[in-house]
């Protein structure tokens, strides 16, 4: 997992005004986008011990990281589309929680 993390230092996303924020194949960093996506609600990973190495696999739910979709809105106000994912605001973390 930490190897996916590590892919935004390798590739990059493209967060300027307007940009969408689209998960792009030139850009790298699937994995990584996979688990940031702002609608996964679910993960469900595995870890099999091979000799010398270990695997993990996760899976996401419900699983919207297709390339050319949007990885997260960005930001602007906190809270602000909360009522549209029938979420409330909560105000000491400034993110959309469900009530």
């Amino acid at each position: 997992m930490e190897a996916w993390y590590k892919e935004i230092k390798t590739g990059h996303m493209n967060q300027a005004t307007g940009s969408q924020n689209l998960l792009l194949p030139t850009l790298n960093i699937t994995n990584y986008a996979k688990m940031i996506w702002d609608s996964h609600e679910k993960v469900g990973c595995a870890v099999f011990q091979c000799k010398t190495t270990k695997n993990v696999v996760c899976h996401y739910s419900p699983n919207d990281a297709k390339l050319g979709s949007t990885i997260y809105t960005m930001g602007g106000q906190i809270c602000r589309q909360c009522t549209n994912i029938n979420t409330v605001c909560e105000q000491s973390t400034g993110l959309c929680v469900r009530p």
